[in-house]
């Protein structure tokens, strides 16, 4: 956020949307693809250093969007996910880009309408949560394919972060 926040400054007119997620998936696809092995800390250290850098690029972002609020937006990558033609509409609308029919089109086809687009990275399964016919329910898989160490683990580095983004907490015995 600090180079963002200095590239901002010297292109006017320039706008940035600060993508926010849920830590705990993204811990969970840290750990999956290796980035998070035990020679690295584990998932405690994982998490611990994700989330200080959120919260770092959290205090950075809010500190410069009180001399320029108009140039900062956050978008949370849920909201996208559930609600991605209100959460796309709200995100041209700060760029100041106009939400035509055509892209309307293309957000409804990409996420709830099955993606019938031919867009190979969306078919992918990291991206669509082993299905390209539902855009939402890798938003809460986390809940029941995490470990209840893992979540614990990462609630209790990432606390600042949830509470901040209004992510609340979990707990892995609520498991139904």
């Amino acid at each position: 956020m600090t180079e963002t926040w200095e590239t901002l400054q010297k292109i006017e007119g320039s706008k940035v949307l600060h993508l926010i997620r849920d830590p705990r998936p993204t811990i969970d696809s840290k750990r999956k693809s290796g980035m998070c092995s035990r020679k690295l800390g584990g998932v405690k250290q994982c998490s611990k250093k994700h989330c200080d850098r959120q919260v770092d690029d959290t205090i950075i972002r809010q500190n410069a969007a009180i001399k320029e609020p108009d140039r900062f937006g956050v978008v949370l990558y849920e909201n996208i996910v559930t609600t991605p033609l209100k959460a796309s509409k709200r995100m041209y609308k700060f760029a100041g880009l106009e939400f035509t029919k055509q892209v309307s089109d293309y957000v409804y086809n990409v996420t709830l309408g099955g993606d019938n687009t031919g867009c190979k990275v969306c078919q992918q399964g990291w991206q669509m949560g082993k299905s390209n016919s539902s855009t939402t329910s890798h938003v809460t898989a986390w809940q029941t394919n995490m470990k209840p160490l893992h979540i614990q683990l990462t609630q209790l580095a990432c606390i600042d972060v949830m509470k901040t983004y209004g992510y609340e907490y979990f707990l892995a015995e609520d498991r139904s």
